[in-house]
């Protein structure tokens, strides 16, 4: 396991995640250097798998060929430096591969935010010049 940094991040690496994983947006944005977190991976140069942690909610994205023991070695080196969620949908059969005993679950709904978890409110009334709102969608995302 091998953490990088956003500048080593390869488009290999990249095309390991999916995006239409839960909240897939907040991955990228980490591989891309908008949001805090950290990357790791088996190989920089030629990934067979890689994992992103959010650090905003401590959200743990998967992406390529994590399997069981490897993903324990992920969530048990993660723990270390705070909380570690593992997002799911139900019947993803991916929860299988989850360490043991939890320290906590719970549903949630997750709504996208802007990055920055930016206060939209003054935008509500009308949008700057040069602005519009689109349905969020595959082509768009």
């Amino acid at each position: 396991m091998i953490e990088i940094q956003t500048d080593q991040v390869s488009p290999a690496l990249t095309s390991l995640f999916d995006p239409e994983m839960p909240t897939a947006i907040r991955c990228f944005a980490v591989l891309q250097g908008g949001n805090a977190g950290q990357i790791l991976t088996d190989d920089p140069d030629c990934p067979r798998w890689g994992c992103v942690r959010e650090t905003d909610d401590g959200s743990l994205y998967r992406g390529g060929a994590v399997d069981a023991a490897v993903l324990l070695d992920v969530v048990t080196a993660l723990r270390q430096e705070g909380v570690v969620a593992l997002g799911f949908r139900d019947g993803d059969p991916a929860v299988s591969l989850f360490p043991p005993s939890p320290n906590a679950c719970a549903p949630c709904l997750e709504f996208d935010r802007p990055m920055g978890s930016s206060d939209l409110s003054p935008y509500l009334g009308q949008l700057p010049a040069g602005y519009e709102v689109q349905r969020m969608d595959r082509r768009l995302l």
